[in-house]
């Protein structure tokens, strides 16, 4: 479902509540046959997009998904930072004699 079939009974976007958010997101994974194949498939929802007016939905397998945790594991471990983004020390710091 596109948000336009969804505005002919809820109105421009613009003025839409958060409830009326709610329901157009409900409507577009219980509409959206990806969600069917993901969960035959065994696959995983990673997110939703817009793509030229349609909602699009990311999928992945479990693999994809630790391969994915494995890289940014890495990524953090070799730029030197943590999750809160403060760098850590390569070495202990040099005390004063």
């Amino acid at each position: 479902m596109t948000a336009a079939a969804l505005r002919a009974p809820t109105g421009d976007p613009a003025s839409w509540m958060p409830a009326d958010f709610d329901a157009y997101e409900i409507t577009v994974k219980t509409t959206n046959p990806a969600f069917d194949e993901a969960a035959a498939t065994g696959r995983f929802v990673l997110g939703l997009h817009a793509e030229d007016g349609q909602v699009v939905v990311d999928l992945a397998t479990a693999e994809s998904l630790a391969a994915r945790r494995l890289t940014a594991t890495v990524r953090r471990l070799m730029t030197g930072t943590t999750r809160s983004s403060k760098t850590l020390p390569l070495s202990a710091p040099a005390t004063a004699a």
